[in-house]
């Protein structure tokens, strides 16, 4: 089983949860520009939320969105984006392609909780099409078959925008992310502790998926690691308990890696992506990571 195929949408819901989801606000689903930058746009950042999240209120405490309202400050010719998803994460690798178009510039990826492994999916998904690519144009130039050539040159065209953005991938920051567990259960117990923060139920079919089969983040993260060799990577924790506990241990959050980096803020998993003032040691620290990776990722790119 692959970790896409988790949030298939041919599961059906449970029906006790409609009571409770229609209190829920609608959220935006798919990509949504939080700020167009100025001036010439030197990188995207793209920020991905976690289980039960929303594309805004994850990012947000009260009125603020830090994103929007801090960080717009702090990396003022980038452009900042949220990616809302709901059952369909394989969605994800076409609606960032579509919102980037033809362009080259380098990419950020912010996610907390789950949604850390769900970059790490589309990040998998989109090596794939880098590779496949070159597969494509080799299959045009050697194959006399008109048919071939033309199914050929159609799926060059998708794994080149969407190999595109592998390339330009130059950094990932998890916040809160599970990468490892010395109980296959670990994560869906997460899953389980999180979803008691809200007014709905968790995918049952992904927490007994996780419980059972630990294969689908192992296999997730070997390839991950594989193909991140080359870019930074920034693994923060939160450093407190919620009033159930610690929803993802000091252990669980960091991964292997060639360029990964630790740190910690002074709050709890739902507090760490929520900040009312742009002095806050989490948005200092969080922010401090993403100036530094964009920074990084203009050098590469001249």
């Amino acid at each position: 089983m692959k970790f896409r195929d988790l949030f298939s949408k041919k599961s059906k819901s449970d029906p006790s949860e409609g009571s409770k989801a229609e209190s829920f606000s609608k959220a935006p689903l798919g990509t949504y520009v939080l700020h167009e930058g100025e001036g010439k746009i030197v990188a995207d950042a793209i920020f991905v939320h976690g289980l039960c999240g929303h594309a805004l209120d994850t990012w947000s405490k009260g009125p603020i969105c830090w994103p929007r309202d801090f960080l717009k400050n702090d990396i003022t010719n980038a452009r900042i984006i949220t990616w809302g998803y709901d059952s369909s994460v394989a969605n994800a690798s076409n609606d960032i392609a579509m919102l980037r178009g033809d362009t080259h510039r380098p990419i950020i990826f912010v996610g907390h909780s789950l949604g850390g492994l769900v970059i790490k999916e589309v990040g998998c998904q989109f090596s794939f099409c880098a590779w496949n690519y070159m597969l494509d144009i080799q299959r045009i130039l050697t194959d006399d078959k008109a048919l071939i050539k033309s199914a050929a040159y159609q799926s060059h065209v998708r794994h080149l925008s969407l190999g595109s953005i592998y390339h330009h991938t130059k950094g990932v920051i998890f916040l809160g992310t599970h990468h490892r567990g010395s109980d296959k259960t670990d994560l869906a117990n997460i899953i389980a502790s999180v979803a008691k923060f809200f007014l709905r139920q968790p995918n049952k079919r992904l927490i007994r998926a996780l419980s059972r089969d630990s294969d689908v983040l192992k296999n997730q993260r070997e390839q991950f690691t594989t193909i991140t060799r080359e870019t930074p990577i920034i693994c923060i924790r939160e450093e407190l308990p919620t009033a159930i506990g610690m929803i993802v241990p000091e252990h669980s959050a960091s991964m292997d890696g060639f360029h990964v980096r630790k740190d910690s803020i002074p709050v709890n998993h739902m507090d760490m992506t929520k900040f009312l003032s742009p002095h806050d040691i989490g948005y200092r620290r969080i922010s401090a990571h993403i100036v530094t990776l964009l920074e990084t990722s203009k050098d590469h790119e001249e």
